[in-house]
Parts: C-alpha cells; structure tokens; sequence
C-alpha cells in the first residue's frame, strides 16, 4: 500500500501558505493529502500560493507558474527575507485606501538592483493583503492595478510561518514557464517514481495569464501530456472543475473525490458553491 502524507505533519516544514491566491486549494489541502503518496519531491505545475507544497511534508519541490510576478516574489522571499519583511512592516501601517492606491503608482516592470527587488517584494505581499479577492494583476507597464478591499485588522508578520516558507522556497526550483514546456520537459526524466505531480489548472474562461484566458485547447494539451506522463509510471494528482475532470476522464482517467469549495468572495450565494473534481493517476 502507498504510504500517503502523515495526518499529524512535522511541524517544522508544515504552515499555511504566505498569499492568498485565486483559485487557492488551502481549503481542499485535506482531502489532497489523502491521495499524495510519499515521495522525495513534488512538482507544482500550477503553483500559485503552493497550498499543497507549504502544507505538506515535502522538503523539494519543483514550482512553476506563468505569473512572472509570483515567481519574482518567491525568489526574492527566499534571497532576502529579513529585509523584505522590514520592508513589509512598513508598509504595514498603512492598510487605508489612500495609501494603498498611493502605493500602486510604484513600478515593477524592472528590477534593476537588491533594493529594487526588496522592494517589489514588500509590496506584492502588501497588495495581496489589500487588493480585492487577493486579485494579483499588473498591467503592461509593470503597474500593480486591483482595487482596493476595505480591511480593518492591522497586517501582521507571522515570523514561524515565514521561517518555514523561506527554509522550503530555498529547497525548491522556481520556473516561470508555460505548462507545456514546464511538464514536458519531465518526459524524458528518469526518476518520474521520486515524483509527485500536482496539477491545479485555472477553471475555463477565466483569466490565467495564458493569453489572458484559460481555452479548451489549453485542456486539451495539458490532458495529453499528463497521460505521456501517467503512461511512463508518473503519479499525478488533479484538481479542478467539471469541465476538466470530464477532460481526464474521457482519456481514461480515475476521479477520486468530488468536493463543494465556496468560490469567490462571498459564500452567502448558493451560486458560489462549486464542486471541485479530484483525480488521480493510480
């Protein structure tokens, strides 16, 4: 039988992620441990807040996102922490929508020195804090252009959980590349059994940073590719709405669990309920 992620975790590698993200699975991090098997590394293809990296025992992890803003905040986390948290406390102060809209007039579409990149660093963690549903966007000119989300309790820094994030962003590799190229460069890997595939894809229609919206055909390749690497001995877990398991399933794939996740901002809608499809490649 699979040795599957302990219940009761090493506290020491173990907290909840730094960001909140769109389309996060922090809430569904549960139910994931059940169907992840031990291995030595995992490989976030979607990474986004990394829920299941920073929540799970796992010291090595490949993460990959088309956001190249997130992989900048990750690596300048884990190069400079001390400073990006001085940085981040004062900041911190100001959580009123005047300073928060003075502070998007700041561009980051160029890092040109350390201080530029604590910098950015301090403020991407500082609007994920205030900007509507934690919404990350930056236009074409390297502005940061979310609305502001009222807030009344003072930001704080949590300094076990960062400790934790930095001492596992050290240990992982961070790519910023389209899906394809990312998982398919893992074809010809041998080691695939050492492995662990977390595929969270965006949801049809939304906008993903993937010529701004997630398409059919962006199913379509990742489904082909992950079946490459299920059918080379690959462990694959998946999560995502119905759209994509119905994808999976009709190539042959296994649905584990369906779960209901709120979705969006306010979960007083019954409309916002959402069923959320785990698969896998066992």
């Amino acid at each position: 039988m699979t040795k599957k992620q302990s219940k009761q975790p090493d506290s020491d590698w173990v907290c909840k992620p730094l960001l909140g993200w769109v389309g996060s699975k922090r809430r569904l991090l549960p139910v994931l441990l059940k169907y992840t098997p031990h291995r030595k590394y995992l490989c976030e293809a979607f990474a986004g807040s990394a829920a299941l990296y920073f929540g799970s025992t796992f010291k090595r992890a490949f993460l990959n996102d088309v956001d190249l803003y997130l992989i900048r905040f990750y690596d300048a986390l884990r190069k400079y922490p001390e400073q990006i948290i001085e940085r981040f406390k004062q900041l911190s102060d100001k959580i009123d929508k005047d300073s928060y809209l003075k502070s998007r007039e700041n561009n980051f579409l160029h890092l040109e020195n350390k201080q530029k990149i604590i910098d950015f660093a301090a403020h991407f963690w500082y609007w994920n804090k205030l900007a509507f549903s934690s919404v990350m966007h930056f236009n074409k000119k390297g502005f940061f252009s979310v609305p502001y989300r009222p807030r009344k309790t003072p930001l704080k820094v949590n300094i076990e959980q960062i400790n934790i994030i930095v001492k596992k962003l050290r240990n992982a590799k961070l790519y910023n590349k389209d899906f394809r190229e990312f998982l398919s460069s893992f074809l010809k890997c041998n080691a695939l059994d050492r492995i662990v595939f977390y595929i969270d894809p965006p949801y049809i229609k939304t906008h993903a940073s993937y010529a701004d919206k997630w398409t059919n055909k962006d199913i379509e390749d990742l489904v082909k590719i992950c079946t490459e690497l299920k059918n080379k001995g690959a462990f694959l877990l998946i999560s995502g709405n119905k759209i994509t398991a119905d994808a999976f399933v009709e190539a042959g794939w296994k649905i584990e669990e369906i779960f209901k996740l709120w979705h969006c901002c306010n979960p007083a809608r019954n409309m916002n309920l959402k069923e959320e499809f785990i698969l896998s490649s066992r």
